[in-house]
């Protein structure tokens, strides 16, 4: 091909990719720059309807584009340049993968001839991600012998793979050849008159000068006048529409009344005598007043993790709130072995749950989701029915007949009050700080409808065992897929950009120093934005684990706990961050209370020992022994 018809291919190719992917809804791009995905960066910046997120860290930019798929449920669109700054996806990726959420990965890589020979930044992208994608493709360098329609046609598949059933990460590894754009493309015009018609025409005029004194000026030539109006005559009708090329529709979901496999569910609620209920990890899309329906009606006790949606609120008397707690003393359940358990939603936080379910062995075992990932760590799952949930709810629960409380939830839900009591003494705004306290009184003061990010390690562990069941209901979310610490600021900043709502987190020190490279990416936030990092110097998991009884042994203490001896308050002046430290629970709901109200970013430092932490966990089970 002559090289200088490569440029306008390069821009044609990327433009339509953009366009595509804006018919098809996606329309959030996050960039990190670099020289080779310049014809998609390009093409994303001119087009009116991208929302563009540029980040120098491609780490952090990845874990953007997962938050901002979390909050609106469409895949976001991730470009890189070639090398090592594809790997830097890596870690976003496997937690994208593991929590089933979209993300569309379009790689910047070198044309075939360069492969394998030294070229500088170039190593092998190709199936980079391997099993952590759904599907992956290698995209050829543009070229007129693939007509334009074919590339539609792989986008539209492309996104449909990303939010089908399985949700996840499409890898399109892109090539191209320099020069990467035309020298004479108009990069400065205004993105509101932008339009993939005049673009087309702009692009076939500017090529017609160019080759104006070259030998392939013939008209009859293969490379001639109107050359990009010729090579894009099969999608004509696609230009003129504002359609995508190929529109894949997922089916309804089917009704219970058609499938033996639903019926012998309806017959197992029918005759059960012991169920229980529990809620994972909930998609937002499923609705909460058809879920409370399904609930109410079973009457079935209700373990609820911190993100199923309904903790912490919900006060109703079958949601048992401090399930974690019950489980505390296994004796205390012997007699409940459910004969029933309908789970929704996917991975649950609390160990000691997880711990019971490998215990139980009931008859029937019904996991509903919206994902065909086999969802079973205890392999106690007798149906797995993966469907629209919220349809397939609203469509049971008009089979079922309201149940009279059952004696055990009487009994499990007469418990939870007990301990819902002694925990609002124990956690007395007059006594001392702990983490625990800091976890309790958030979720009675975090304001109701704002978002919250709630790290891994202990501070979604303390969340779950201890949100109050009569605070309010914030959106939450948590990179529990691979449950890993790295990349939590950038997740929260893509989450609330979506949400566009007050965000708040609660994360701890190791887990900022992991992504504090991500901390600019709040600044152009437009709403408040609260870090509550708990800082026991190195974290404190492994203070409750078995290891901790050789502490004694500093050394190897050391190999565990990666005390770092570092404070905050010189990161927030660097970021233009508000900063504050309170000693005590009521300074922090005083000074938290002032930090959602306020637009600028602000990180609250709680300095905690782990020690203590340690004891306060271990006090309060005594505790709750004593009283149940």
């Amino acid at each position: 091909m002559n090289t200088s018809v490569t440029p306008y291919l390069n821009s044609l190719w990327a433009t339509l990719i953009v366009e595509e992917s804006v018919r098809l809804g996606n329309c959030n791009v996050c960039i990190s720059p670099g020289s080779r995905i310049t014809p998609l960066a390009a093409a994303a910046a001119l087009h009116p309807k991208i929302e563009s997120t540029v980040h120098y860290d491609e780490r952090g930019t990845a874990f953007f584009a997962l938050g901002q798929a979390k909050g609106s449920g469409k895949a976001s669109i991730l470009l890189s340049t070639s090398g090592s700054a594809v790997a830097n996806f890596m870690p976003a990726v496997v937690e994208a993968a593991m929590d089933r959420v979209p993300l569309i990965i379009l790689t910047a890589d070198r044309p075939p001839e360069l492969r394998d020979t030294g070229a500088n930044q170039t190593i092998d992208q190709v199936k980079f991600f391997s099993n952590y994608a759904v599907w992956q493709f290698d995209l050829p360098c543009p070229t007129l012998d693939i007509p334009p329609d074919t590339l539609l046609s792989i986008i539209d598949h492309a996104v449909f793979k990303s939010e089908n059933i399985r949700k996840g990460v499409v890898h399109l590894n892109c090539l191209f050849r320099e020069p990467f754009l035309p020298d004479n493309q108009d990069l400065t015009e205004n993105k509101k008159s932008f339009s993939f018609d005049q673009f087309l025409h702009k692009s076939n005029s500017m090529l017609n000068k160019e080759l104006e004194n070259t030998s392939f000026s013939e008209i009859n030539s293969p490379i001639g006048k109107d050359l990009l109006l010729r090579y894009t005559a099969s999608i004509n009708s696609w230009i003129k529409t504002a359609a995508p090329k190929t529109d894949y529709r997922r089916a309804a979901g089917y009704s219970p009344k058609s499938t033996t496999q639903s019926e012998s569910i309806l017959a197992s609620i029918s005759k059960s005598k012991k169920g229980l209920i529990i809620l994972g990890n909930i998609s937002s899309k499923i609705k909460s007043d058809i879920l409370m329906e399904f609930l109410k009606k079973l009457n079935w006790p209700v373990f609820a993790d911190i993100n199923s949606g309904i903790r912490p609120g919900f006060d109703s008397d079958i949601v048992i709130h401090y399930y974690d707690q019950l489980l505390y003393d296994s004796c205390q359940l012997d007699s409940f072995s459910p004969d029933s358990i309908i789970q929704i939603g996917h991975q649950i936080v609390s160990k000691r749950l997880l711990n019971f379910l490998r215990n139980c062995h009931p008859e029937e075992y019904v996991l509903l989701t919206d994902s065909n990932d086999r969802i079973d760590p205890n392999h106690r799952i007798t149906h797995q029915i993966v469907t629209d949930i919220s349809g397939y709810l609203d469509l049971i629960s008009a089979e079922i007949k309201r149940s009279p409380k059952s004696p055990v939830l009487k009994s499990m839900s007469k418990k939870s009050v007990l301990i819902d009591q002694f925990l609002i003494d124990e956690f007395d705004l007059n006594k001392p700080l702990t983490e625990p306290g800091i976890a309790r009184h958030l979720s009675e003061c975090i304001p109701a409808d704002t978002g919250m990010f709630i790290g891994s390690s202990m501070p979604i562990r303390y969340m779950d065992m201890f949100a109050a069941r009569d605070g309010n209901t914030p959106v939450i979310t948590s990179n529990r897929g691979a449950s890993g610490i790295d990349g939590a600021i950038a997740t929260a900043a893509g989450f609330a950009k979506n949400i566009n709502k007050p965000m708040t987190v609660l994360i701890g020190d190791l887990t900022l120093l992991h992504d504090m490279n991500s901390l600019p990416l709040i600044k152009s936030q437009l709403h408040p934005f609260v870090i509550i990092v708990l800082n026991n110097d190195g974290g404190g998991i492994f203070s409750l684990l078995p290891i901790s009884r050789h502490f004694k042994n500093k050394n190897l203490e050391q190999h565990f706990s990666s005390t770092h001896g570092l404070k905050f308050d010189k990161t927030a002046s660097m970021f233009g961050f508000n900063y504050s430290s309170p000693p005590s629970l009521k300074s922090f709901i005083s000074e938290y209370s002032l930090a959602i109200e306020n637009t600028t970013p602000t990180i609250i430092e709680i300095s905690s020992n782990r020690s203590k932490n340690a004891e306060c966990l271990e006090n309060i089970k005594i505790q709750i022994l004593k009283i149940t």
